[in-house]
């Protein structure tokens, strides 16, 4: 089964309010709430960038704190959401995480993606292709 994040090329689910690089230019016809991608990599590069400008606007760079941000509760069950990145990536709620990192980015990336889809169907190479294109290389 497709999920609407990779049907959309969008694995991490990311609503509108940017004009992203790589959008789809008729986006919200074919989904009013989620962005939609032209390309994974794109998808996978505004991920990476909105986690980059959470730590460099607000100075977030926690797992709680990230996903507090990203995944409200009034959206989700963001406690649940939260243990759940920590499992994936073998880190403390509370542990500062260098997002410059390649390959704590890729962590983070990888977990957030499985979270929000259920499953993860793209490689390494591709999650690193979207970063490289955010500025980021493992």
């Amino acid at each position: 089964m497709v999920t609407r994040g990779v049907r959309n090329n969008n694995p991490l689910n990311i609503r509108y309010g940017s004009n992203w690089e790589g959008m789809v230019k008729n986006s919200k016809e074919l989904d009013r709430s989620f962005c939609v991608f032209k390309d994974v990599r794109y998808g996978i590069r505004a991920g990476a960038k909105l986690f980059l400008n959470y730590k460099r606007l607000y100075g977030i760079d926690t797992i709680r704190g990230i996903v507090s941000r990203f995944s409200p509760p009034e959206e989700n069950d963001t406690t649940a959401y939260i243990e759940d990145v920590c499992k994936r990536m073998g880190r403390q709620r509370e542990e500062s995480l260098d997002l410059y990192n390649g390959e704590t980015m890729l962590s983070l990336l990888k977990a957030i993606i499985r979270h929000e889809n259920g499953y993860n169907p793209y490689s390494d190479e591709e999650i690193k292709a979207g970063m490289y294109l955010a500025g980021i290389t493992v």
